[in-house]
């Protein structure tokens, strides 16, 4: 008790205080030396933290085994740079966000489809990889002028949490906490306006995942949007906001069918998956590759497909 108690009257404080340093030391920068940052920034991180190369690769390897060594060490560094960015970025747009704007390519036509459902008192559900800068495309998405609500976990300091609120409410972005998400998100959607969330983190069977294929091996992935999109009938789209040509652009894609014509949440999902991992494959470097997405091995599995995950992962018995 008497930790916790610290931890929150002077830990937390001067934490929130380091990062409104942070904030105001970024927004001094130019815009356009952030590039430069994030590399040197990328490079000295990588000196504490000696797995990332393995673990990156590791993942690499499962989702394009057809890579040469040198090409997945390539695309780690230029992941562990966008990566670094996303952040840089986040901080400088909390500085400026009056600027977002100019920064983004708005030429989105599948935006298009997300406004028709919103004129016909129907909400879409948006879904997206950790890939590009997922925190900038729900901001983009409401500059564009559509009601959008991402779902976010709260965070433990509550001196950061509301300053990451504060930044990502600035454009009109509204925030669902993911604890007793569901049903703000069922109302939402209900009432026309649009949900957006991340869905490509472990989720064990038994608490709402199921094993999907994403890159040819089964992980373990939330039956989440799948469900609510089935039952609502919901239209889903996937999207990103990557980096091409110094903007910030936004790619959205559709799905094959419509979520009511799908028999089970479990060929929903595997479409999910497949359309993240047609994006993650345009801009494999934007992905953040440093994460245990094959953490668990199915227990049912063959023993020649087990041997295709990565050092990290472990056979989860049911």
């Amino acid at each position: 008790m008497a930790l916790k108690h610290w931890r929150r009257t002077l830990f937390y404080p001067a934490i929130g205080l380091g990062a409104h340093a942070l904030r105001f030391a970024v927004g001094a920068l130019p815009y356009g030396a952030l590039p430069a940052v994030a590399r040197w920034s990328a490079s000295f991180v990588s000196l504490f933290y000696r797995g990332a190369r393995q673990l990156a690769v590791a993942n690499l390897t499962v989702a394009f085994p057809e890579w040469e060594d040198a090409r997945r060490t390539e695309v780690f560094r230029e992941s562990r740079v966008h990566a670094v960015l996303t952040g840089l970025e986040f901080l400088w747009f909390s500085r400026h966000p009056d600027r977002l704007a100019a920064a983004i390519d708005i030429d989105t036509p599948e935006l298009a489809s997300v406004r028709a459902e919103e004129a016909a008192g129907r909400g879409v559900l948006m879904l997206t990889p950790h890939l590009g800068n997922w925190e900038i495309l729900g901001q983009a998405t409401a500059l564009n002028g559509l009601p959008v609500h991402a779902v976010v976990a709260r965070l433990r300091n509550p001196w950061i949490d509301r300053l990451v609120a504060r930044s990502r409410r600035y454009h009109g972005l509204d925030i669902i906490y993911e604890r007793g998400a569901v049903r703000e998100i069922i109302r939402v959607l209900k009432s026309g306006e649009h949900v957006a969330l991340l869905m490509d983190q472990n989720t064990r069977p038994g608490k709402g995942g199921i094993f999907v294929d994403f890159f040819g091996l089964p992980a373990a992935t939330t039956r989440a949007p799948a469900a609510l999109a089935r039952k609502l009938g919901s239209r889903v789209i996937i999207g990103a906001c990557v980096r091409e040509n110094g903007k910030l652009c936004l790619r959205f894609s559709e799905l094959p069918r419509p979520t009511t014509g799908y028999e089970s949440d479990e060929a929903l999902t595997r479409d999910l998956l497949l359309a993240n991992q047609d994006l993650i494959a345009r801009y494999p470097e934007q992905y953040a590759w440093l994460y245990w997405r094959w953490r668990y091995i199915p227990s049912e599995v063959a023993p020649e497909v087990a041997e295709r995950y990565p050092y990290y992962s472990r056979r989860l018995e049911e």
